[in-house]
């Protein structure tokens, strides 16, 4: 059990301490739009998320909880409006699915993602592919010695059950090293905290409601006006965490 305590450790600590960049500054607070908020917040979802918000808000949508649809109602001004605005609208002309929507603009949250990177708050995305794998590789390793340990029997005097106890562990904390996303840098995660603590940092003309979202995601919409876009978000998001649950058990699947 020590072994699986140790390797958990030093996978955490490679986890956190490979996450800088060298575009990150610790003395400058970056201005940065409702959208890139969002971005570093929760991703290329929580920014689309927040545009399908204001969209709503200003009478653009009009959300449909019963269907978990939206529904096109006005198209916005051609010189009144943002690319990734401009593509949900579009998209809710041929789609009216909330999934659907959201995967064919995913393209359109790319400058968000650009000038994040840039600013050193967010990390590359094989970066973070390459962070997952390396800090997965101690558990990993653990599962490997298990493993022989089970297949050579060298160690008698512990017991076969104790071994299978802990490949399994090994397995399950290898599965969420490879699956739990590394999005923010450590610049990223300071800024996104100093935002949450006080919002008067975010240099943006936005009503409070939508930055709120922005940073927080759909529970701030609860008991709302915008209530009945919240269920349309969380039926989403429901569907995601079984997706995820599915992806997890693929990953446990390939390791045996």
């Amino acid at each position: 059990m020590f072994l699986a305590i140790s390797a958990t450790m030093i996978a955490f600590i490679l986890r956190a301490n490979l996450r800088r960049t060298q575009n990150s500054s610790d003395d400058e607070f970056p201005s940065l739009s409702t959208y890139e908020i969002a971005y570093l917040a929760g991703g290329q979802q929580r920014a689309i998320d927040t545009a399908i918000v204001s969209l709503v808000q200003h009478g653009y949508l009009q959300a449909y909880p019963e269907t978990r649809s939206l529904k096109l109602k006005a198209i916005l001004p051609k010189d009144d409006s943002l690319s990734l605005e401009r593509e949900i609208l579009y998209s809710a002309r041929f789609n009216s699915s909330i999934s659907q929507i959201t995967a064919s603009v995913t393209h359109a949250t790319f400058p968000c993602y650009k000038r994040l990177l840039n600013l050193g708050l967010l990390i590359s995305l094989n970066q973070a592919k390459n962070l997952q794998i390396l800090s997965a590789l101690p558990v990993f390793a653990l599962l490997v010695v298990g493993m022989s340990m089970i297949i050579l029997n060298n160690f008698q005097y512990l017991p076969v059950g104790f071994l299978v106890l802990l490949c399994t562990l090994a397995i399950t904390i290898s599965c969420s090293f490879l699956s739990i996303p590394i999005h923010r840098s450590k610049s990223g995660d300071r800024i996104l905290k100093t935002l949450r603590t006080n919002t008067s940092f975010a240099s943006t003309d936005a009503d409070s409601q939508l930055i709120a979202f922005a940073l927080f995601g759909a529970r701030v919409l609860t008991n709302s006006p915008l209530n009945d876009l919240r269920q349309v978000l969380v039926s989403r998001f429901s569907f995601e965490r079984k997706q995820y649950l599915l992806q997890c058990l693929t990953y446990a699947a390939a390791l045996f």
